[in-house]
């Protein structure tokens, strides 16, 4: 079932099953969040009536993304769009068919700030995160919608979390080779296609555990498929460049598995050169947070290391009493209970 899920989600029109296992068909596509494009595949007018309420729903979305990058901008924070968000509007027919749960932004690090204050003038807050120099790289903020439930931006400084990736391109790099997407209501910047493959590709495997869900597949897929042999190019280099290209081999792989080739054999035979990088270890099965950590730790080297080794143990006070709900003069019980219950999930696979 899974081939044929796939055939049709690529537009297969001899995919189309029988009216008895399109049930099955749509729970597994539901699973691997591609019940969207599964939809307009489908002569059923229970799955189009579906399809056509996010299409409603995701105008809305569409609609306070653009408000934001247009404040954003406005304050001087150059924001670009990456992930889901971006390649909702430029790979997908229509915007709606691709779901996200929010929409990734990237701006300068000494624009942080002030990114956060303008998410504020819009009505935007932080729920209780965790902080500091090493430990994250973005943080969260959310603003409720009667229509959607709720907006989520997740502003970004850096591209990936993991300190193990910090070779990956900063936001001035980024920003430079951003595409425009204008639409009726707004304009954006986008990662290039070169990017968007890159942070695809190492998105799926370091902050998704390396999972196969259908979704992430058919975003490298979509994106392989468009790009041109200078772009491919550009790929290679920036994935040689950051340390990343057995993450972005290892997506490539997995998306020609499940909808055909689209990679040159050239770009196939460089990033298969690369087995040995460090990043390679998000490739692993059995990887525990302990791993991760240690990666990190190695790639920070001594003294940072041990700053991030102390931020996972001592997170702000801040957060400490909104997340716990504890008073200043609990604070340390508050601390030895967590570091106390969470130490063995640092250990599990």
């Amino acid at each position: 079932m899974m081939r044929e899920l796939c055939a049709l989600v690529a537009g297969d029109a001899a995919a189309c099953p029988e009216d008895g296992r399109v049930p099955e068909l749509l729970a597994l596509a539901r699973t691997h969040r591609v019940h969207l494009l599964v939809a307009q595949r489908i002569a059923r007018e229970d799955v189009r009536v579906e399809a056509r309420v996010e299409a409603l729903r995701d105008g809305v979305r569409v609609r306070e993304l653009l408000r934001v990058a247009a404040g954003l901008e406005a304050n001087g924070c150059a924001p670009v769009v990456f992930k889901g968000a971006a390649l909702a509007l430029t790979h997908y027919g229509h915007s709606w068919l691709r779901p996200r749960l929010d929409a990734d932004v990237l701006v300068d690090p000494a624009s942080r700030a002030r990114a956060a204050a303008t998410l504020a003038t819009l009505g935007y807050s932080r729920p209780p995160m965790t902080g500091g120099r090493y430990v994250m790289h973005q943080e969260m903020h959310v603003r409720p919608d009667p229509v959607v439930g709720e907006h989520v931006v997740d502003l970004h400084w850096r591209l990936a979390n993991p300190n193990l990736l910090a070779g990956l391109p900063d936001h001035a790099e980024l920003r430079a080779r951003a595409v425009p997407v204008v639409l009726l209501e707004g304009a954006l910047r986008v990662a290039s296609p070169a990017d968007a493959l890159v942070v695809a590709c190492v998105h799926r495997a370091a902050h998704h555990a390396g999972s196969d869900e259908l979704l992430w597949l058919y975003d490298i897929h979509l994106v392989a498929s468009r790009l041109t042999a200078e772009e491919w190019a550009l790929a290679v280099s920036l994935a040689g460049r950051a340390g990343v290209a057995a993450l972005v081999g290892r997506g490539l792989d997995l998306a020609a598995q499940a909808f055909g080739e689209r990679a040159p054999a050239t770009v196939r035979e460089t990033l298969s050169a690369a087995a040995r990088e460090a990043s390679a270890l998000f490739l692993r099965t059995d990887l525990r947070p302990v791993d991760r950590l240690r990666a990190d730790v190695a790639a920070l080297g001594a003294a940072k290391g041990v700053r991030l080794l102390a931020e996972h143990l001592f997170p702000p006070a801040t957060y400490m009493r909104q997340k716990y709900g504890v008073r200043s003069v609990m604070l340390p019980l508050a601390y030895a209970r967590r570091i106390v219950r969470g130490a063995s999930g640092w250990w599990k696979r």
